[in-house]
């Protein structure tokens, strides 16, 4: 059961409040966060600058939260490169039937690449190809 707190959001859900402060919702089955993601999503961040939208935050990772908000019909998630996504398709990663890359590559996303490998790599090749040059 995933633990989830909110932001910009009423106690009741139904409202987008547009404050930061954070509302500690505890445990949750995936039928109550699938009720929750249900109201927030046709929810949009209030006119007003500086306005938090709908948002339920999870921990996936520890120590990471992901956040999930409504806009206007749909639910975002700001760690997914598709970003859209129905109410069941969030609940399937929030619960961790799915991993955002796994929801990517479903909707024919490429898996991001891990630059720190790339680097590294590249530091290699440029150190063999420099102790080639010095012995040219």
């Amino acid at each position: 059961m995933p633990r989830i707190e909110t932001q910009g959001l009423s106690e009741d859900y139904r409202t987008a409040t547009g404050s930061f402060d954070s509302l500690d919702r505890g445990d949750l089955s995936t039928a109550e966060l699938l009720d929750i993601l249900r109201l927030i999503a046709p929810l949009r961040t209030p006119d007003e600058a500086e306005n938090c939208p709908p948002t339920v935050n999870t921990m996936l990772m520890k120590g990471s939260y992901t956040c999930f908000y409504g806009d206007g019909g749909v639910i975002r998630c700001t760690d997914s490169r598709q970003e859209e996504m129905t109410p069941e398709e969030a609940v399937k990663i929030m619960s961790g039937e799915m991993s955002i890359e796994e929801f990517d590559i479903s909707k024919g996303f490429k898996p991001r690449s891990n630059g720190i490998k790339w680097i590294g790599l590249l530091s290699i090749i440029a150190v063999v190809f420099a102790g080639i040059l010095t012995i040219v």
